[in-house]
């Protein structure tokens, strides 16, 4: 009786995890706009090719706010096409009518 449920469990885990595989990258484009900076940031990583990525990459807050380019966030994700495989690029966002922008996307000095 118990290994039964054992079972059952397991199943259903691996039933969560398909869903996860199969709806992230259809749900992207919907949860991904541009409302939020971070939200920019992980719309910008989605359009770049990278789906499971653009729900996993730590964003972090610089607190710099540039004029021209607008406000500074530190990002860390996987890169499959770096050399390196890992990347902790600086993204500058700024606030424009339509949403937030990605205006500038580099590894800094």
């Amino acid at each position: 009786m118990q290994n039964r449920n054992v079972k059952k469990i397991i199943l259903f885990l691996c039933i969560i995890i398909g869903l996860a595989i199969v709806l992230l990258p259809v749900l992207a484009p919907v949860i991904h706009d541009n409302n939020t900076a971070k939200s920019a940031i992980r719309q910008y990583i989605y359009k770049k090719g990278y789906t499971y990525q653009s729900f996993f990459a730590i964003i972090e807050d610089d607190e710099h706010d540039d004029p021209e380019y607008g406000h500074l966030y530190g990002v860390t994700w996987f890169d499959r096409n770096n050399p390196v495989r890992d990347t902790s690029p600086l993204f500058y966002v700024k606030k424009f009518k339509e949403g937030y922008k990605v205006t500038s996307v580099g590894t800094g000095p």
